[in-house]
């Protein structure tokens, strides 16, 4: 048995005897869990010679009665890749905003930069002056304006005389940065018109307007959580280069594989407190850093598609496969595929390949022109005018990338959220019958081991891993016979990323049929019965499981 989050089993058989159902699947899976590690490992390769460039000591913060972190230390080295790890709701984002001024940490809290101590509450400007820049998921990037503005965006310098901006100065600046970063950019372009990575690369180049070359320290706080595979080497060389040359680097990430290729050492936080201290990862291995991340081993199990289609087959209502026919929108053209109940069916592909609009043409989800069939047994619907509603009356339900934009209602709170699908049926002419919704959350919670289990807690409070429960809990209550997913696993931690994946298999092994689109070759060759990959709005390449994430991403380049 791996230490994965799931493993897929080509070979054995499981046990059916069980009913695989959404209420059982939990209980299951606590059986495989190992107890709580609560040790605490420190490195023993920080050079006490050195001077930290970032030194936070001592941090604290409480918000009512809930200390969400306690007595934090973090130490960042001069020209060292150090990454910040943990759970979702571990405290991370908390660190960070104190970091960044927007929150006060409680009495006793020191925090130095190259051993000057700032003072409490933090000045954002304050930071800045000091060379720490923070770049956050979303970038902080102007549309509408041109990349020397947004570089130069917070660091423009008026003429001596007058109050007017000397562009051609400011162009100069921005092209030598992009220099410096040995980035292809044109200085005059739009910053719209621009990719993913190199909008990732003008953030970082505007972050670099306040660090002198060689010093400062830069904290990406998931900053690459948003970025497609194809362009993180470019961004990783990067930074990389920017370490190189002694400036520090924090990356607050939930892609292990990531802070292990980049990170020189790691710290790890758990319920607001640090149980691993800038540890080495020269030697570690994603097992051992999931281990401190979760506290535990990482859940495991064997996904037996022989069984998924046993319990498909028993179901005599449903039909034996969904055909998708001719489908075609902005991107995608005339794609055509057949997915089984108990099926799970991965798509992937590059930035705009066409898997990113599939989920969203057959979910009518889709403001594109759009056209194809939608053929279940006997019925058949055309995609060019369905409507989400309608979509959901022919059983098809998204869980779609962005939760906050599309998934959530975010002024409401989580059972709201969780219920409103079935408010309508469930509610009747009378008044809503709370008691309904109060057995779903319990479920739900039972399921994907929601915290907190608070039914009545907004759904912004909760952390993002679990907002992305809420949003996978409130669709597979509805029991849809197509579960298209989008991303589900994107920004969410280890732990998290396991729940979900037992989630979604629990529902193929109910009978839905699954399609999962995804850039997370790992998700993909532990969960997929099939795996389609996509090029220039065409499905290019069929693999068929086992299969390697190597092998996946192979197929995808």
């Amino acid at each position: 048995m791996t230490s994965d989050p799931c493993t897929r089993c080509s070979g054995a058989r499981a046990d059916t005897r069980q009913s695989p159902n959404l209420r059982s699947f939990a209980a299951e899976r606590e059986t495989s869990m190992s107890s709580d590690i609560q040790h605490v490992i420190t490195a023993d390769n920080v050079s006490s010679g050195t001077a930290p460039r970032l030194r936070m000591a001592h941090v604290s913060k409480t918000f009512g009665r809930n200390k969400v972190l306690d007595d934090v230390t973090l130490e960042i080295l001069p020209g060292e890749v150090h990454g910040l790890l943990g759970q979702n709701g571990s405290g991370k984002s908390t660190l960070i905003k104190v970091l960044s001024g927007l929150y006060s940490p409680d009495s006793g809290a020191e925090i130095e930069i190259d051993g000057v101590e700032l003072p409490q509450p933090i000045n954002p400007a304050g930071i800045s002056q000091r060379g720490l820049t923070i770049i956050h998921q979303s970038l902080g990037l102007i549309p509408g304006h041109s990349v020397t503005e947004n570089i130069r965006m917070g660091s423009l310098e008026r003429r001596r005389f007058g109050r007017f901006i000397d562009w051609k100065y400011e162009r100069a600046r921005a092209v030598e940065t992009l220099a410096d970063m040995q980035a292809d950019i044109d200085p005059d372009q739009l910053i719209d018109t621009l990719h993913i990575g190199q909008r990732a690369t003008v953030a970082i180049a505007r972050a670099l307007q306040v660090i002198v070359p060689g010093s400062g320290c830069l904290v990406l706080d998931e900053s690459t959580q948003s970025l497609p595979r194809e362009v993180l080497p470019e961004f990783y060389d990067t930074l990389r280069g920017l370490a190189k040359r002694g400036t520090s680097i924090a990356i607050v990430s939930h892609r292990l594989e990531e802070v292990l290729a980049l990170a020189d050492r790691v710290t790890v936080l758990r319920d607001g407190a640090v149980t691993a201290a800038g540890v080495s990862t020269k030697e570690m291995s994603e097992a051992q850093l999931s281990r401190q991340i979760l506290g535990r081993e990482l859940i495991s199990f064997t996904r037996d598609r022989s069984e998924s289609s046993a319990e498909a087959s028993a179901t005599e209502t449903l039909p034996e496969t969904i055909n998708l026919t001719d489908i075609t929108g902005a991107t995608v053209r005339g794609v055509s595929l057949t997915i089984a109940h108990g099926e799970i069916v991965g798509i992937t592909g590059a930035t705009e390949a066409g898997q990113d609009e599939l989920p969203y043409l057959i979910a009518g989800a889709s403001t594109e022109r759009r056209s194809g069939t939608i053929t279940r047994g006997k019925s058949a619907r055309s995609v060019a005018d369905l409507t989400v509603a309608d979509a959901l009356d022919s059983g098809i339900a998204l869980v779609p990338s962005d939760r906050a934009g599309q998934g959530l209602a975010v002024e409401l709170d989580a059972v709201s959220n969780l219920t409103l699908p079935r408010i309508t049926k469930r509610s009747g002419r009378g008044p809503l019958r709370s008691s309904w919704q109060r057995a779903e959350f319990e479920r739900a919670v039972e399921m994907l081991r929601i915290t907190p289990p608070d039914p009545e807690q907004l759904v912004t409070s909760y952390s993002g891993g679990n907002q992305q429960k809420i949003l996978l809990a409130k669709w597979l209550l509805h029991e849809p016979q197509l579960l298209v997913l989008h991303e589900p696993t994107q920004a969410v931690d280890v732990g998290a990323r396991a729940d979900i994946l037992h989630a979604i298999a629990a529902a193929a092994r109910g009978g839905a049929a699954v399609l999962l689109a995804s850039i997370e070759a790992q998700d993909l060759s532990l969960i997929c019965d099939r795996i389609l990959v996509f090029e220039a709005g065409r499905i290019v390449r069929e693999l068929h499981a086992p299969f390697a994430p190597d092998g996946i991403l192979s197929a995808v380049e």
